[in-house]
C-alpha cells in the first residue's frame, strides 16, 4: 500500500471523531509498517497503545471507570498485532485493575488469568513481578488469601532482588 494512502486514511479516519475508527486506524497502519520493515513508523502506532493505558490510567485514578475501562479496551485492541509482550500484559492487567474497581470480579479474574497464560511466554523477572505482586493485591483485596499468598511467593521468587517486592508482608520470614 503506497504511503499517500496510509497518509489519506490518517487524515479521514482523524476527521470521523469516532475513536474506534481512529484505533482501527492506528493497529492497521502499524501492522503495514510493521510488515514492511519500516520500524520507525511501527513504533509511532505502538505508541498509540501506550497513550491509550496512560489516559486510562488517569480516569481509573481519578475513579472515573467507565472511561478508564473504554481506554482500557482500546489499548487491548491497538496492543494485539505488536510484538511487545510486556504492552499486551499492561494493557491487560490495567483492564482486569478497573474492572476490580467496578466490582466486576468474575470479569477481572478472567483478564488475570489471561495475563498469566502471556507470562508463560516472558523471561523479564521484572515483568512477572511487577503482575504477580498487582494479581497478589487482587486477591488480597478480594478477601482471599490463599491466593493473594500464593501470587506473592510467585513474585518474591521471580524478583531480582528478593526482598524489595510489595507483597513481603504476606511471607512467613524462615526462621
Amino acid at each position: 500500500m503506497p504511503i499517500g494512502y496510509i497518509n489519506l486514511a490518517d487524515e479521514i479516519s482523524s476527521k470521523s471523531n469516532d475513536e474506534s475508527i481512529r484505533n482501527s486506524f492506528y493497529k492497521e497502519a502499524a501492522n503495514i509498517y510493521y510488515n514492511r520493515d519500516i520500524f520507525d513508523l511501527a513504533l509511532k502506532y505502538s505508541l498509540e497503545a501506550k497513550a491509550l493505558n496512560n489516559i486510562g490510567t488517569t480516569y481509573l485514578h481519578n475513579n472515573k471507570l467507565d472511561s478508564a475501562i473504554t481506554y482500557f479496551k482500546n489499548a487491548i485492541e491497538s496492543s494485539k498485532n505488536t510484538k511487545l509482550l510486556s504492552l499486551k500484559v499492561i494493557s491487560r492487567t490495567n483492564y482486569a485493575e478497573a474492572l476490580a474497581e467496578k466490582n466486576e470480579i468474575a470479569g477481572a479474574e478472567k483478564e488475570f488469568s489471561y495475563v498469566e497464560s502471556l507470562l508463560e511466554n516472558s523471561d523479564d523477572p521484572s515483568l512477572i513481578t511487577r503482575f504477580y505482586t498487582s494479581f497478589s493485591d487482587f486477591y488480597r483485596e478480594t478477601g482471599r488469601s490463599e491466593l493473594a499468598i500464593k501470587y506473592a511467593e510467585k513474585a518474591k521468587s521471580n524478583s531480582k532482588i528478593k526482598y524489595s517486592f510489595q507483597n513481603r508482608h504476606y511471607i512467613k520470614p524462615n526462621p
